[in-house]
């Protein structure tokens, strides 16, 4: 056969085909009847009323996965069939929507189109535009929403007052119209729809959400989306007045109050936020979203006068206790407020505190950031990030500013602040190491794990209880001191070293790898409590073993050091002083008051050590300097009245036959 011939042969069915339709157009129904269906069709059509109920019931109260059984048959047996169409394409919407499968979408769409075009279901245009806006977002492709947009006016064009097949539906027919005009029209503005007119689709989204309100007025959804019109085309204060009469209509939906805030805070700033919401609360004192958003225009109001450096950082103490009642009223008035507001609470708290240490009122400051605590636990660990440290760095900045004003020593280029000007003597000075050793003891407590505030503790104490001691000293010689003065003195300065000792002890077990930490737990003992000198030697040595390899191995970082610099040079000087006082081994002190003057110290030990201490040694290996005189000199262990005096007084002679060497 040639080319030609099956080609020919291939052709035939195509040419036979119209002439046997006309044949069996003409014969008589009997001589051709109709080709039987499938067995399974067969049986599909017979039970189709049954099934098309059963279908109608699981889309009105059941899952639409049952439904999808019977309507896939339904469909093959019946495909003209609006009711059919529709039910499966509601279906299909619903599942895509809480499977999240945007390949129903299109199913759906499909299906809504095909009971749209019966002409029987005009509902089922604007179901094919849902089922098209959503597939939008899942594929950017334009034409789905374009689509969507004809299919929506379609469908509202030809909708009777009582549409058909409506009760089916799980979807509001104008609201859909609204959703997609809207989301045409942000897209066009946007620049993704350059072929549609934005400015047409303005006014006919408008006149959407409109309809929308003239169903349902009291639809916060569509108060909400005409605000938001509004404010795409820049007109906030349209979408305040909106708004507002939202409100007024529904005083108690958040979704409308989440978003006047929104319009206030940018057209009119946070006070014109606080100016509504002060009339608003006023008018409704049972609803807690008054308070709520009075609250937090009142907070960010006096969070932006705090931080602004250029107005002079104002004291806002007031407003932020001002703001933290509000919030406790919020949550007083609804209890699902509560998380939301103790959040904001305790950054009030914050807040407050850093207003109050910018107007010199360090106790009260310490006092707001420690009650930060007191809301729920870990509260002093809040901040607002760039803007408010947290409770807990303010308080370390607190110690860091007693310390300063107690040793009169400010860093490089820190401006001494006006508070503390003019502080130089003794009496003004001494009160910043009480609040900077009460301070650290408080921090410790807050976090007892820490060993940097464990050392700080004991640090502080430390200093503490030695400048009661030395006060103590002047007014055991003035005989017309208050009695019990002095001795009151000695009492609290053995008791504070007592506390330093133990705060020493626990930042010594939380660090066991540093050295200036070991070095210190052992210091209290060594020179104060003097006591279990054995634990004392150990923690001196110790220090010893950990810093000696690490300034061997070489340390690059210059500040670390230093630091490990000192604490084994330190902990040299301790071991002599502990040889001298507690064992009178004059030879074994003297050598480890040498190997000390090879580390870092600061100037006044390294001078003691040369002048006093070496010059002392050589005098007691001389046998000139009785062990026992030492001993006296340096007591310090029960700072008994009458002991504290034999001391001062042997005290005197040492240092008089050490300087006449």
């Amino acid at each position: 056969m040639s080319l030609l011939d099956r080609r020919q042969v291939s052709l035939l069915p195509l040419l036979a085909a119209p002439l046997l339709r006309a044949r069996a157009l003409a014969a008589p129904a009997a001589q051709f009847p109709p080709p039987p269906r499938p067995a399974h069709l067969e049986l599909a059509a017979r039970v189709l009323p049954e099934a098309l109920a059963a279908a109608r019931e699981q889309v009105l109260h059941g899952d639409p996965r049952d439904a999808m059984l019977a309507l896939d048959d339904a469909v093959r047996v019946a495909p003209e069939d609006a009711e059919v169409q529709l039910l499966r394409g509601e279906c299909a919407l619903r599942m895509g929507v809480e499977d999240q499968n945007p390949l129903m979408f299109a199913d759906a769409r499909n299906a809504f189109l095909a009971a749209a075009r019966t002409g029987a279901a005009p509902v089922a245009w604007l179901g094919a535009a849902r089922a098209g806006w959503l597939s939008y977002y899942a594929t950017s492709d334009v034409k789905e929403l374009t689509d969507a947009l004809a299919h929506a006016k379609t469908g509202v064009a030809r909708l009777g007052p009582t549409p058909r097949y409506a009760e089916y539906l799980s979807w509001d027919l104008e609201r859909t119209y609204a959703e997609v005009a809207f989301a045409a029209y942000t897209e066009s503005k946007s620049g993704y729809l350059p072929a549609l007119n934005a400015e047409a689709l303005f006014e006919e989204t408008r006149a959407a959400l409109e309809a929308v309100l003239g169903k349902a007025p009291t639809d916060p959804w569509a108060w909400n989306q005409l605000a938001n019109l509004y404010q795409w085309e820049g007109r906030g204060d349209d979408a305040r007045d909106v708004l507002e009469r939202a409100l007024a209509i529904a005083p108690a939906d958040v979704a409308l109050h989440d978003n006047l805030v929104r319009v206030t805070s940018t057209t009119g700033g946070w006070q014109a936020t606080l100016d509504f919401y002060e009339r608003f609360s006023a008018d409704h004192p049972a609803l807690a979203v008054g308070p709520w958003n009075q609250a937090r225009a009142t907070y960010e109001l006096a969070l932006a006068r705090l931080l602004d450096a250029q107005g002079g950082r104002q004291d806002q103490s007031i407003a932020f206790q001002d703001a933290e009642a509000l919030f406790r009223a919020a949550r007083e008035l609804d209890e699902s407020y509560t998380d939301a507001c103790l959040g904001y609470e305790v950054i009030c708290r914050d807040g407050l505190g850093a207003s109050l240490f910018y107007a010199g009122e360090l106790d009260m400051a310490a006092d707001a950031f420690f009650s930060m605590e007191e809301l729920f636990p870990g509260g002093l660990r809040w901040e607002v990030r760039d803007k408010l440290w947290s409770g807990v760095r303010w308080l370390e900045f607190l110690l860091y500013e007693h310390n300063c004003a107690w040793t009169d020593k400010w860093g490089e280029n820190v401006e001494v602040p006006a508070w503390a000007r003019g502080l130089h003597g003794f009496a003004d000075r001494f009160p910043h190491l009480e609040k900077a050793a009460a301070l650290a003891e408080r921090l410790y407590a807050f976090d007892p794990e820490n060993s940097g505030y464990a050392h700080d503790a004991g640090s502080f104490l430390l200093d503490l209880g030695a400048s009661y001691e030395e006060q103590a000293e002047p007014l055991l010689a003035d005989k017309d001191a208050p009695a019990g003065a002095a001795a009151a003195l000695l009492r609290k300065a053995h008791a504070t070293m007592e506390r330093s000792y133990a705060a020493f002890r626990r930042a010594a077990e939380l660090a066991p790898d540093d050295a200036r930490v070991q070095n210190d737990a052992g210091l209290v003992l060594t020179h104060h409590l003097q006591r279990d000198y054995d634990v004392a030697e150990a923690y001196h040595r110790r220090a010893i073993a950990l810093g000696q390899p690490q300034l061997d191995a070489g340390l690059e970082d210059e500040a670390q050091r230093a630091y490990v610099s000192e604490a084994v040079g330190d902990a040299h000087y301790n071991l002599a002083f502990l040889a001298l006082t507690a064992h009178g081994d004059a030879a074994t002190a003297k050598v480890e008051f040498e190997l000390s003057l090879g580390f870092v110290r600061s100037t006044d030990s390294e001078t003691r050590t040369r002048r006093h201490f070496l010059p002392l040694c050589d005098l007691m290996l001389a046998g000139e300097v009785p062990v026992a005189l030492v001993q006296r000199a340096y007591y310090w262990q029960d700072l008994d009245p009458e002991r504290v005096l034999d001391r001062m007084q042997a005290e005197t002679e040492l240092i008089e036959r050490v300087d006449a060497r």
